[in-house]
This record gives structure tokens, sequence and C-alpha cells, in this order.
């Protein structure tokens, strides 16, 4: 997006900060993807603004915020799996990750169980969660399939 004010061009650029508007000869060179940019604006939205898109950005928002979840489902993962580590597997863990979850015992529960077998058994849809391609809720699905299923 260009925009003349006065006698200067400016060039929308979206970077880790936001969006912002640079003179056209500033822009800095590094470029981000199309996907990248929706996902940085997406971090950066108010219910305002959705309010205010098109069906396409909407869309577009729709996929960022799918990828964003899915990669934060990822960060809880290895975050649970690591606690359950550091604290030597203490039946307590899902207790004190409730807590800051702020969801019930149960449900912190069944995300270590999750956590536990993404990260010891089920690297690739770890890593496919990692990537924004499926979100926690799938995985878990996977994890409830094979559970019976020896390594």
């Amino acid at each position: 997006m260009r925009y003349a004010v006065g006698v200067s061009e400016f060039v929308q650029v979206v970077g880790p900060a936001g969006v912002m508007f640079v003179p056209a000869g500033q822009a800095p060179a590094v470029a981000f993807t199309p996907a990248e940019q929706a996902e940085i604006r997406c971090r950066t939205f108010t219910g305002e603004q959705v309010a205010g898109l098109s069906a396409e950005q909407v869309i577009e928002t729709l996929a960022a915020a799918r990828r964003i979840r899915a990669h934060t489902d990822a960060i809880e993962a290895h975050a649970l799996a690591r606690l359950d580590e550091l604290r030597g597997g203490d039946r307590y863990v899902a207790d004190e990750a409730a807590l800051e979850l702020r969801v019930s015992r149960h449900t912190a529960a069944l995300r270590l169980h999750r956590s536990r077998q993404l990260t010891a058994r089920m690297p690739r849809v770890l890593a496919a969660m990692e990537a924004g391609q499926i979100e926690a809720a799938a995985a878990g699905r996977v994890v409830e399939a094979t559970d019976t299923v020896e390594d």
C-alpha cells in the first residue's frame, strides 16, 4: 500500500512490531510473506478493526488466527511437558498448571497427558502444530486414537 503526503511517498510496512508507514526509500529490505503479514496484523487487531474488514480480509484473518492458535498450542505442550519433567512427574503438576491456565484440574490433566504424548511419541504432530498446521484439538484426537497403540 502506498500513500503520498505532500511531496513524500510512504509505504506500509508490516513487521513484528506491527504495521507502520515509512518513507518509500527507507522501507526495510526484510520481506515478510503474506501469511506472516496477516499473522502480525491479526495479533494487533481490535474488534473494531475487524468490523471494518472485507470478506477476503476476514478469511485471511481467520486463517492467521488459526495458525497463531496452533503455534501457541504447541508452545503450551512443550511448556507442560517441561514442567512435568522439572517436577519429576509429580501428581500435582496438573493442579499447578490448572491454576496458571485457568482451567479445571481435569482439563489440565488432559492437556498434560496430550503434551507428554506429543513430546515423547509424536514429535512430527507437535512440529505440525508449531508450524501452524494443526491445533491442539486435532492433535488431541490423534493422541486419543493412538493411546492404546504400542510405540
